[in-house]
């Protein structure tokens, strides 16, 4: 459909400011719905990308406190469980642990060095006559560890040599023979354990170990009541004929798998021909939208001057005033030529950056059959 504007040769000062007014608030309603239409365009995909943004945002807390519950839960239970093998209590054998991995021993290491230790004064304890014989009555092998440190310590080096041999099959070298070498206790207590009590550690793990325990009770009725419902739920969706559609469904899957196969050279294809296109909208997304921002602006700006245009429909049906001697015209007009000038540098540096990523990629961006 089009619209005929029947123009009189002269226009009275009341009909010139009616349109005026007219001109102005159709032309600015018009201006900002344009406007809200191609911002909404725009960012239709990042509208979808802040939805999902959004609901992680919602869901990756929950996720993150409950896995962080159940590592923690589950890091108290292994403490507790190596505590106990090595005679020792839960809040000493955190300190300790935590004191090696700082000196970059993992806990794998930890753990063979204790249980050589362990084995060495079991055996003394049951008549072996052997380096660690003075330890036989102890039960605690962290304290039988931390003792034999300050030991070695105190020998030159070729009598700490010759010990280390015996205590741990050979000579301790870089990370271990390091920690070794240091004040342990002082570390630990000047370093990890600062700020914190040890009775108030070791009500903390042991009220801990207890929340584990009760965490794994649940867990197994958890599984103990899903394993009963889910199969009453089978038998009442009806056994057999529920699993026979599950049969049909996985051949249903196999077979459209097979298709795929035979057809792969043809959906490689495709694929490639998506993640191309895919490119190229990235690619041209930036300079899409540097080229139409910049004239969504302008026709809210060409709003504000309407009453410039509007005197030069005047004049130029008959009235007085001229539009080129109007100030605000005058200042739109080269608002105008700055803008294109502005727009032109930026359309050219995108343009470029552009050009230097598709070479990046191996593209030859003047290559039209890409």
């Amino acid at each position: 459909m089009s619209y005929i504007l029947k123009i009189q040769p002269m226009l009275d000062n009341a009909r010139t400011v009616r349109m005026e007014r007219n001109m102005i608030q159709r032309f600015g309603r018009v201006a900002k719905r344009f406007g809200a239409g191609i911002n909404k365009a725009l960012r239709f995909t990042v509208a979808g990308g802040a939805i999902a943004m959004l609901a992680a945002a919602i869901i990756d807390p929950i996720r993150e406190a409950d896995e962080k519950v159940n590592a923690i839960l589950a890091k108290i239970g292994d403490l507790n469980t190596r505590a106990r093998q090595f005679g020792t209590d839960i809040s000493n054998y955190a300190a300790f642990q935590s004191g090696a991995s700082a000196k970059g021993i993992d806990e794998g290491d930890l753990i063979t060095i204790l249980t050589r230790i362990q084995t060495l004064v079991s055996a003394a304890k049951a008549g072996d006559n052997n380096v660690l014989s003075q330890f036989k009555d102890e039960t605690d092998m962290v304290k039988v560890f931390i003792e034999i440190t300050k030991a070695l310590q105190a020998m030159d080096t070729a009598s700490r040599i010759n010990f280390e041999k015996q205590i741990f099959g050979q000579r301790q070298i870089g990370k271990v023979e390091d920690f070794i070498m240091s004040p342990i206790e002082e570390f630990i207590r000047n370093e990890i354990t600062r700020g914190f009590g040890k009775s108030n550690v070791q009500n903390r793990l042991t009220q801990g170990y207890a929340l584990s325990e009760f965490q794994q009770y649940r867990k197994a009725e958890r599984e103990f009541n899903d394993l009963i419902s889910t199969t009453k739920a089978i038998q009442d969706a009806g056994g057999k004929s529920l699993l026979a559609a599950q049969d049909e469904l996985e051949r249903g899957r196999n077979n459209r798998t097979n298709k795929q196969i035979d057809s792969f050279e043809v959906l490689s294809q495709m694929q490639n021909d998506i993640e191309e296109i895919l490119l190229s909208i990235k690619l041209t997304g930036t300079t899409l939208i540097a080229l139409l921002s910049p004239l969504t602006e302008a026709l809210k700006t060409i709003a504000e001057y309407m009453p410039g245009i509007a005197k030069f429909l005047n004049k130029w049906l008959g009235g007085k005033d001229d539009y080129r001697n109007d100030p605000k015209m005058k200042a739109f007009i080269e608002e105008q030529r700055e803008q294109r000038n502005k727009d032109g540098q930026r359309r050219a540096e995108v343009n470029m950056k552009n050009r230097i990523m598709l070479k990046k990629r191996g593209i030859n961006p003047y290559d039209n059959q890409r």
